[in-house]
């Protein structure tokens, strides 16, 4: 059987990066070998911090690939950042992938991507790896993006620009609560124009990647948000992932957890 290594790509932002190494932590300890993305950005600010990645020192490595935006450039206009990545970032995946498949025995033999991170889908497709989707807030949010196509059918969005049509509540399922479209992310980023971006290259890009993965793991639990899951039932519930690492373990290292589920889906197929 082959090695299993695992290519970790996050969305740069704290709150993607940490529950995503919470996750591979966890493959780790189930004896997989895992090689985390973060942009150079991030990266650097990770080892300015001295974090600890307190896993087997063999089975978990840190790389990093540029985002597109100059060394000063602001980070915090998430759209502009969403954009150079689209346009940056394939390209440099494909490169690191490409640069770590030279060794036979280090080959990646699946991607798992951050849910906003949806353009990984055309690398994992054209170097034809096996893609899971990562989805570090509520399944709801998710399950949000994956009903694009009926919310534009149903006319509650615009099909171009996912601008707003409807000032009413709405449901995706009589199963789930009551939703503002208001409140959708990528119509409250502030402007009209980061509203499109994000719509385009975070929730279009990230429902094509979501219908196409092989799986999808999200940190939430089928008590929290059992309508959702229900819903869309390739979604894995694997949270809420705390920062307790006993918690983790314990949950990967179960064979009816669903962490452990996944490794299982992992070590058993013939990737």
């Amino acid at each position: 059987m082959k090695n299993i290594h695992i290519l970790a790509v996050p969305y740069p932002a704290q709150g993607h990066v940490m529950p995503l190494m919470e996750a591979t932590r966890c493959f780790t300890s189930n004896g997989l070998k895992v090689t985390f993305v973060n942009t150079e950005f991030i990266q650097k600010r990770l080892m300015s911090a001295c974090l600890e990645i307190d896993c087997p020192s063999d089975l978990m490595q840190l790389a990093s690939i540029p985002d597109g935006m100059e060394p000063c450039g602001d980070r915090n206009d998430h759209g502009k950042l969403a954009k150079t990545m689209f346009q940056l970032m394939p390209t440099k995946l494909e490169e690191l992938i490409n640069d770590i498949n030279k060794n036979d025995d280090e080959k990646i033999t699946c991607i798992i991507a951050d849910c906003y991170m949806g353009w990984v889908l055309r690398v994992a497709r054209k170097m034809s790896i096996r893609l899971a989707l990562f989805c570090p807030s509520s399944a709801a949010v998710l399950a949000v993006s994956m009903s694009l196509q009926k919310l534009m059918d149903d006319e509650v969005i615009n099909r171009r620009s996912g601008e707003i049509l409807k000032d009413q509540m709405i449901q995706l399922s009589t199963s789930m609560p009551l939703m503002d479209p208001a409140n959708f992310v990528w119509a409250c980023m502030g402007d009209p124009v980061t509203n499109q971006i994000f719509f385009d290259y975070l929730f279009l890009e990230g429902k094509d990647a979501a219908e196409a993965a092989d799986h999808i793991i999200c940190n939430s639990s089928m008590e929290l948000e059992p309508g959702a899951f229900t819903l869309f039932p390739k979604m894995l519930p694997i949270g809420p992932l705390l920062e307790r690492r006993l918690y983790l373990l314990n949950m990967a290292r179960s064979t009816a957890g669903p962490l452990g589920h996944l490794c299982c889906i992992w070590e058993h197929h013939n990737f």
